[in-house]
């Protein structure tokens, strides 16, 4: 499980929060199916068939964000994903049409959006040394 998590950092590269949002999903994940479901407005059926696509639960939200930015349906960017597989999430993107250096496109780097739905974005520092440094 843990490579999968690290993995996912390596393909994701600016997205740095994804280790911590992988990690929670791991940990809680009928939370984080709720908070998917919930937040892109999608079905179970749905939810199955883009988390069974992904190594990492950050990649299949990364795709329903892209998705969502884009007005592409979520096959098309799965797809594009597919096709760009390796090369990044800023090649996946500007296949969308999607320019990298967009403001929107810099917020997802930076986090996800699932904060608003009951904390999800609350980190528990697991670090051996994190209790003597806070």
């Amino acid at each position: 499980m843990l490579s999968v998590i690290f993995s996912s950092a390596a393909t994701a590269g600016d997205f740095g929060w994804t280790n911590v949002f992988d990690f929670e999903a791991y940990t809680d994940p009928s939370e984080l199916r709720t908070k998917l479901a919930s937040r892109f407005n999608i079905d179970d059926a749905e939810l199955n068939a883009i988390l069974s696509n992904f190594d990492s639960p950050a990649d299949a939200y990364i795709v329903l964000r892209l998705a969502e930015m884009s007005g592409r349906p979520t096959g098309y960017v799965v797809e594009k994903y597919s096709y760009n597989k390796g090369t990044g999430w800023n090649a996946v993107a500007l296949s969308l049409g999607i320019k990298p250096g967009s403001e929107e496109f810099y917020v997802l780097k930076r986090e996800h959006d699932l904060h608003d739905v009951d904390n999800f974005d609350q980190v528990v520092d697991v670090r051996p040394d994190s209790a003597s440094s806070q």
